[in-house]
C-alpha cells in the first residue's frame, strides 16, 4: 500500500467518524440529557473536521508530485 493509499483509507475513517457523530448529534438534539454532551460532541466534531481539512491537503499535495 502506498502512502497515498493509506491517507485515502484514513479518510474514509474520518468519514464515518464524522457521519456517526453527526448522528450522534442529531439524537442528542431532538432527546437533549445535558449541555456537556452537546459541547463533547461539538468538540469532537471539529477535531475531525480539522483532520480531514489535514488529510486533503495530504492528499492534494502528494497528486502532485
Amino acid at each position: 500500500m502506498t502512502q497515498l493509499d493509506l491517507l485515502y483509507e484514513e479518510k474514509k475513517v474520518n468519514d464515518r467518524r464524522i457521519k456517526k457523530l453527526l448522528k450522534h448529534k442529531d439524537a442528542e438534539l431532538k432527546n437533549p440529557t445535558s449541555d456537556e454532551t452537546m459541547k463533547r460532541l461539538d468538540h469532537n466534531l471539529q477535531i475531525e473536521y480539522k483532520k480531514r481539512d489535514g488529510i486533503t491537503k495530504a492528499i492534494n499535495s502528494k497528486s502532485k508530485f
